[in-house]
């Protein structure tokens, strides 16, 4: 007696070769869908990978480069964040040797054997840092003001980047969503396919 599974092969065989023979579809009609959104699938895990690619930034590259504007801004943001990068490092790089120099001026005064002694040449030490903190306050208040207006361009920046291509995401959206044709076609096969077995199995019970 044949079994169940000898049975159920053509019936499998027939389910399989009749999913393979899938309708062509309609020929896609020309749009303005950005090229990054065109052809490979996206693969959108890399984008929380550092270091990998991130489909906004590459979205809105593409963008920009059809926009006077954007091109205007994105030039401006990049060359600010060069300057204040410029002047940041050069007060830093200013203040570091200062304050290495006071700090090493504490270590040698401490080798110092005369505790009176030692104590007059720490008071003068501590009265010119006192001294040069009062100098660059003015510096450090201007690093503390160019760091909070940077973190709000940053964030503006990231939301120019969001509304400008949101608007491409809709129109991807709306264009190329896959119709559900061959999904409803496969379905319907497997519903009898899987008919066609529950029945040999009663018959075969």
């Amino acid at each position: 007696m044949k079994t169940i599974v000898q049975f159920a092969i053509p019936f499998l065989f027939t389910g399989l070769f009749s999913c393979a023979e899938k309708p062509k579809p309609a020929a896609e009609p020309a749009s303005n869908i950005p090229v990054i959104l065109e052809g490979k699938r996206v693969d959108v895990s890399r984008l929380y990978t550092k270091n990998k690619e991130n489909l906004i930034e590459s979205l809105y590259q593409e963008l920009i480069s059809k926009s006077e504007e954007l091109k205007s801004i994105d030039a401006e943001i990049k060359s600010l964040s060069q300057k204040q990068q410029q002047a940041l490092d050069s007060f830093r790089l200013f203040n570091d040797k200062n304050q290495s120099y006071y700090e090493s001026a504490k270590l040698n005064i401490n080798n110092i054997r005369d505790s009176v002694f030692r104590k007059k040449v720490l008071t003068l030490v501590t009265e010119s840092l006192k001294e040069y903190n009062k100098k660059i306050a003015p510096q450090q208040q201007l690093d503390s003001l160019m760091t909070r207006k940077t973190a709000t361009i940053n964030d503006l920046y990231i939301l120019l980047k969001v509304v400008t291509t949101l608007p491409a995401m809709h129109n991807f959206q709306q264009e190329r969503l896959p119709g559900t044709t061959a999904s409803e076609l496969f379905n319907k096969q497997l519903d009898s396919l899987q008919t066609r077995l529950d029945s040999l199995s009663r018959k075969l019970h």
